[in-house]
């Protein structure tokens, strides 16, 4: 009996299934909408904890909170594809009798980890920021402390946490593209191991 998800089995999740694509895309979309939701939270949990906040900044930020939200879409879409677009050249692309797809839906699966682990995101967010006292007279002053509250994210919890997100879509991605692209594991291991190693430092970085 196959797998229903390939979260432990990806391999013989990606052999056994034939349409994996549109599933693949339905744990991009959760990706989307988990990570919004964070990024939601975090913004409302941060706007709560200033104080003297001038009158209309508040709605202003919310406003582009939405901007950024729909900016997201595209960007999530975009790495999705180049994500897919790696391990598929680099597995063979053309020469290969696996499709595109195959790799998109791959790829899509990969995100599930990070959805699962939401709610963690949340709870460390929240310990973190819950205690924050931001003074919003000043708008210098509040972007300095703003910045100096993101700078929370990269704890030892929060790197902790990135980490084995990473190490458990790297399986993912490794193994279920060896299973639709006919390879060896280990040829691909390296081309997931360059995605991974390419999302952490773009985590750190934004």
């Amino acid at each position: 009996m196959s797998p229903r998800t390939p979260l432990l089995k990806p391999h013989e999740y990606f052999t056994a299934t034939e349409r994996p694509l549109e599933t693949g895309i339905g744990v991009l979309v959760s990706h989307y909408v988990a990570d919004m939701v964070v990024f939601f939270f975090v913004a409302q949990l941060i706007l709560r904890q200033v104080t003297d906040l001038p009158s209309g900044v508040s709605d202003w930020l919310t406003r582009l909170l939405v901007i950024t939200a729909l900016v997201a879409i595209f960007v999530y879409a975009l790495a999705w594809l180049i994500v897919a677009g790696v391990m598929h050249v680099w597995l063979g692309g053309r020469e290969s009798e696996a499709a595109f797809r195959d790799a998109l839906a791959v790829a899509g699966w990969s995100y599930a980890p990070e959805v699962l682990t939401a709610p963690l995101a949340l709870a460390i967010a929240w310990n973190q920021l819950r205690d924050l006292a931001l003074d919003g007279s000043d708008p210098e002053r509040l972007s300095e402390q703003i910045e100096a509250a993101e700078s929370l994210t990269t704890d030892p919890l929060g790197i902790a946490l990135l980490l084995f997100i990473t190490a458990w879509s790297i399986y993912i991605l490794a193994r279920g593209t060896a299973a639709t692209h006919d390879v060896p594991a280990s040829e691909a291991f390296l081309p997931a191991l360059f995605v991974g190693i390419g999302s952490i430092l773009l985590a750190i970085a934004f």
